[in-house]
Order: C-alpha cells, then sequence, then structure tokens
C-alpha cells in the first residue's frame, strides 16, 4: 500500500454525505474529512511483530486502534469517548480508559481462534464502567490488587475506584509529592 493509498484508505465519501440531507430538505452538514498518511514501514512492523496498537486523542474524542487491514495495509479504527485520556492494557488482554468523568474496562469478547467480520481478531466492548465524576482523570493502570490506578489531576494525586465515592485515595494514604501541603481543586471547566 502506497502512502497515498493509505492516506485515503479511511476517508469517508465526501460526494455521499454532501447529498444527504437532515430531514429540512436541506442538504446535511458534511462530516469533516480525516486524512491519514503513515510510514512507509509501519504495515510491515506491525505484520513482523504481530502487534496493533490503540491511543486516545482528547482533543479529537477519540480512541484509535490501528492495525493490518486484509490486504496487509493499515486499518485505522475510531471510537467516540467523551474525553478519552489515558489507555492501558490489562494482563488478560482488556484494555482500560480513563475518559471524561468515568473509568472504563473493555474485554476482547472474541475467543482465541475467532474473527469479527471474518477479519479482526479483537472486539472490545466495555464491561465495567466506574463513574467518577469530574476528577480530570488522566493516566491509568492496575495496581496489585487489581483495581484501576489514574492520575487524578483535579485533587493533585492517584486515586482508584470507589464502589461508594468518586475515589479512594490510592493506598492508605494519598500519594502525592511532599512539597504539595493542601488539596486546592483548580482549573474547574
Amino acid at each position: 500500500m502506497t502512502s497515498e493509498q493509505a492516506e485515503t484508505a479511511n476517508v469517508p465519501d465526501q460526494a455521499h454525505t454532501d447529498t444527504q440531507n437532515n430531514g429540512s430538505g436541506q442538504p446535511a452538514t458534511p462530516e469533516p474529512q480525516v486524512e491519514y498518511s503513515t510510514s512507509a514501514g509501519l504495515a510491515n512492523l506491525f505484520r513482523r511483530l504481530g502487534v496493533a496498537i490503540g491511543f486516545t486523542s482528547y482533543q479529537s474524542g477519540l480512541l484509535y486502534m490501528v492495525g493490518i487491514n486484509p490486504q496487509g495495509g493499515i486499518n485505522i479504527h475510531q471510537a467516540a469517548m467523551p474525553k478519552p485520556m489515558g489507555l492501558n492494557r490489562e494482563a488478560d488482554g482488556g484494555l482500560i480508559l480513563a475518559s471524561g468523568y468515568q473509568i472504563m474496562r473493555f474485554k476482547n469478547v472474541l475467543e482465541p481462534e475467532q474473527q469479527i467480520n471474518h477479519t479482526f481478531d479483537a472486539c472490545y466492548v466495555p464491561r465495567t464502567v466506574h463513574v467518577t465524576g469530574h476528577l480530570d482523570a488522566h493516566d491509568v493502570g492496575i495496581g496489585v490488587d487489581g483495581k484501576p490506578i489514574f492520575v487524578n489531576t483535579r485533587y493533585n494525586c492517584l486515586a482508584t475506584i470507589s464502589e461508594r465515592h468518586s475515589l479512594r485515595w490510592s493506598g492508605s494514604r494519598r500519594l502525592s509529592p511532599s512539597w504539595w501541603t493542601r488539596i486546592a481543586v483548580t482549573s474547574m471547566v
């Protein structure tokens, strides 16, 4: 696949979106076109290593999954999420995402020998959503107890989920640098 083909592989058909209407008789506003370009060796690297990658963009509000398509080129899948930030792969192959006001756990619902659409070997579906409220969670990981630990920038600490409250200090005490003398809720949006 050439870089020009890669750039246009996932671009919506602009002519089609221009002719759709929104029920008012007026043409619908076309979806913005997104163009991609990839390094020439990316598909070969993914194929050789047998990997795909996932990443987030809070600016676009998208979770991206990038891998190989059946033709051997790059496939880019996008999923809209509310302010996606940190993304982590769990030991069992699941994903955990810090997103807006929630911590989401996704599980691959396919068995090792299964494929979806005769193409993809993974299908990540949200299975647990912990509502945290506006904590401005950024990076996320997994603690030794299997619970998510996330960077809580609103309260300047590491935190984990709670069944009752928006958060629980991670560990027996709040983990933050010793020079912080108080917790201040700042930069409210």
